[in-house]
């Protein structure tokens, strides 16, 4: 997502005009994109709360997460949205962390 702003924006714009772009890259990717079966989750934008999220998220097989991005709300939101995956896998994850455990418990078809 990165490479693909600073193609675009050519390092022109401020940190909070970046953000926006992600942001808006984002929802475009959550919204349109269908039968989308692997996500690789490292950024702290709020995924679970755009538009189409919970079709998009409700479709996925393997989900990795980086949870020294992804904060405890929108694990907990994952747990609502996302029970079919068979593959999680998680990242930077140093500490306790109840919504965690919601997610992998809301799995039915998890083996990885």
């Amino acid at each position: 997502m990165n490479k693909i702003i600073d193609i675009v924006l050519k390092n022109l714009c401020n940190d909070h005009r970046r953000n926006l772009m992600k942001q808006e890259i984002y929802k475009l990717f959550i919204s349109q994109c269908k039968n989308v079966k692997y996500l690789y989750w490292e950024t702290c934008q709020p995924l679970t709360l755009f538009p189409r999220a919970s079709i998009f998220f409700s479709q996925l097989y393997k989900l990795d997460i980086d949870i020294g991005y992804v904060n405890s709300d929108a694990l907990y939101e994952l747990a609502q949205i996302c029970k079919d995956l068979n593959t999680l896998s998680i990242k930077s994850c140093s500490r306790n962390n109840p919504e965690l455990f919601y997610l992998i418990d809301a799995q039915r078809n998890l083996k990885n």
